[in-house]
């Protein structure tokens, strides 16, 4: 028989469940998951662990790759681990069980508790963190979020990131702001020569610097520190492109002192193709609001539908802002 203790449990099962952190259905363990937990025993050294071809062919076998294809680029997108697509699909599919609950009043607030691991992996205030789609979106929340006028200069180097360096052109084309750009030596071994290139290119004008922690064309890594330090004398906030960073270099953000620094789960680093994040720095300074627009015409390759959306709480749209994001189906250039 059926009784009202039992209905009522029943009930009470899914509250109860995420309260105390368990997955409704539990997870497999799965191949990949035993792999991890018998490489985190490996013995050696982290130079004789490397050149280890048995140790690599078994990190080799945690991932659901295609071996018939030898991919030579994981800056872009990096597979994710088999245990880590798992546990997407786990979340996924618990939403959609009652998605009104189960999404809204489950997994949404749950977002919280990721931003404060996050603060405390990087060393900083999780009122300071922002989960967002990508890493160009991070960056271009901070590059649009910046009062510049007509005639002011953002400094950066000529290997920053392509789809950076368009979102600056961007706002040269509208806002009429000069995009100033230099080259570094390839390679570099001597990062005050980089710090004096920054130096040297600083002019009356100069309102912020774009720089990559570690560019993505060649992997070199950029003194971030040093020349934020620069700047701060005189009065010039950086903006930090960490995308390949966070995963290959052994740091934390809080010791950047950037204003605005943004890292990637996906570019190298084995984490969830869909989710990354900012770190916005607490200052005094000014800040705006970017428009629809503005984040409209930053997209690239989403459907018109996407592009309408924006990680910024505000009104429905005006009239000619909606018109403009039917008419951004093809846009002038590439981001």
């Amino acid at each position: 028989m059926y009784t009202r203790r039992k209905f009522l449990g029943a009930i009470g099962l899914p509250a109860v469940a995420a309260a105390a952190g368990v997955p409704l259905t539990p997870l497999r363990l799965s191949r990949a998951a035993e792999i991890a937990d018998e490489l985190r025993k490996h013995p050696g050294s982290p130079s004789e662990v490397a050149q280890d071809e048995d140790f690599w062919f078994e990190v080799a076998q945690a991932f659901t790759v295609d071996r018939s294809l030898i991919n030579l680029n994981n800056g872009g997108v990096s597979p994710s681990p088999a245990w880590v697509q798992e546990a997407m699909k786990q979340h996924l599919d618990y939403s959609n069980k009652a998605p009104v609950y189960t999404m809204w009043r489950i997994l949404e607030p749950q977002r919280e508790t990721v931003r404060e691991g996050l603060a405390r992996e990087w060393g900083v205030d999780p009122e300071e963190v922002a989960l967002t789609r990508n890493a160009s979106e991070s960056l271009q929340i901070c590059q649009f979020g910046y009062d510049l006028q007509r005639g002011d200069e953002v400094l950066t180097t000529t290997q920053d990131y392509g789809r950076m360096l368009t979102t600056f052109k961007q706002r040269e084309r509208r806002e009429g702001i000069v995009l100033k750009q230099f080259s570094i030596p390839v390679p570099s071994d001597d990062p005050a020569d980089i710090v004096r290139r920054f130096e040297e290119n600083i002019t009356p004008r100069t309102r912020l610097i774009l720089m990559c922690h570690m560019i993505n064309l060649t992997g070199q890594i950029l003194p971030v520190r040093d020349v934020v330090a620069m700047a701060r004398r005189r009065g010039i906030p950086v903006i930090v492109d960490g995308a390949h960073s966070l995963a290959h270099h052994d740091f934390k953000i809080s010791d950047l002192e950037s204003a605005c620094t943004s890292g990637s789960s996906r570019r190298t680093a084995p984490g969830c193709s869909t989710c990354d994040a900012t770190r916005s720095k607490r200052s005094g300074h000014s800040w705006r609001r970017p428009s629809r627009r503005m984040m409209i015409s930053a997209s690239s390759r989403r459907s018109a539908r996407t592009r309408r959306r924006t990680t910024w709480p505000s009104p429905r749209p005006s009239r000619s802002i909606r018109a403009s994001a039917g008419r951004a189906r093809k846009p002038a250039w590439s981001i």
